[in-house]
């Protein structure tokens, strides 16, 4: 939540018009690194808690400790196509900001 907030925060500075362009460009940029690093980690999450979740060990833990019983069932009946869009918005947005530098270097070494 505390993310959340940080970035909503960002989003409102977007409109400020004290800030300079390249200001406002690697503030566009912050905020799309944050959102694909915080889908990378979702999709890992997934993924361990799939490997995982059979193993002798973590039943042992999620019998002691019912948080983590409670993340692990929200992460096994989470559908595919939810991480299918999760993978999918972190491709796009990785691309995204490939593909903007990218232009902006062919920008500036052009000029």
């Amino acid at each position: 939540m505390i993310i959340l907030y940080q970035l909503n925060e960002l989003l409102s500075k977007l409109q400020d018009n004290s800030i300079p362009d390249d200001g406002k460009l690697a503030l566009g940029f912050l905020i799309l690194s944050v959102i694909s690093l915080l889908c990378f980690i979702n999709i890992l999450t997934y993924f361990i808690v799939l490997y995982t979740i059979e193993t002798k060990f973590m039943q042992e833990k999620m019998d002691r400790w019912k948080l983590l019983k409670r993340i692990m069932n929200l992460y096994k009946t989470t559908s595919i196509y939810f991480i299918g869009f999760e993978i999918l918005l972190f491709l796009y947005v990785n691309g995204f900001i490939i593909w903007s530098c990218y232009r902006l270097v062919s920008f500036y070494l052009n000029n």
